[in-house]
């Protein structure tokens, strides 16, 4: 590989300030673990997650707690649409099983062309669910920037919205 990487920077040492503040806060008879000691106390046990703070959890949770709830975004054409998060669950959920059915596994890289409305929205969440990665593209770029873009990404799909058909058709022929 030719590409260049920088080197990761230097940590510069603790200043003496710090060291006086924290030392000062030890002096004052806190009782303040150091660090790699285990926090033992109750309230701070209560503050843990008991899983982790994904995507496909977020999703579960508003799914659960509130499916009625209005979800509003601005379509393409500057119209407004509205649906439920009921509604947004169910489309997302159909929008991984097609993408699983298009051969879409683990690790692949999914693709988007699109405006910022629901439909990207789905996307946003139905891809990671699948356990692929989202890989939002820039349509401002020139098309010879997201050929590119696609191709060394290695996208194994790409979710192109309607209305940017005629930019996909300058890039399509360009990728595999």
């Amino acid at each position: 590989d030719s590409r260049t990487h920088a080197s990761a920077p230097e940590v510069a040492p603790m200043s003496g300030r710090l060291r006086k503040h924290r030392s000062k806060h030890e002096r004052g008879g806190e009782d303040r673990p150091r660090t790699g000691q285990l926090l033992q106390s109750a309230s701070v046990n209560g503050l843990m997650m008991d899983f982790p703070l994904t995507l496909p959890a977020i999703f579960r949770h508003a799914e659960r707690v509130f499916p009625g709830r209005e979800v509003v975004t601005r379509r393409p054409d500057r119209s407004l649409h509205r649906y439920t998060v009921g509604d947004f669950a169910f489309r997302t959920r159909r929008l991984a099983a097609a993408l699983e059915g298009l051969g879409v596994r683990p690790g692949d890289r999914v693709a988007t062309l699109g405006w910022n409305h629901y439909r990207h929205l789905e996307a946003y969440f139905a891809v990671p669910m699948t356990g692929a990665v989202l890989h939002t593209l820039n349509l401002r770029l020139h098309p010879d920037e997201l050929a590119f873009i696609v191709e060394d990404a290695g996208d194994a799909v790409v979710l192109v919205d309607e209305s940017l058909l005629p930019l996909w058709e300058k890039i399509a022929a360009r990728v595999r």
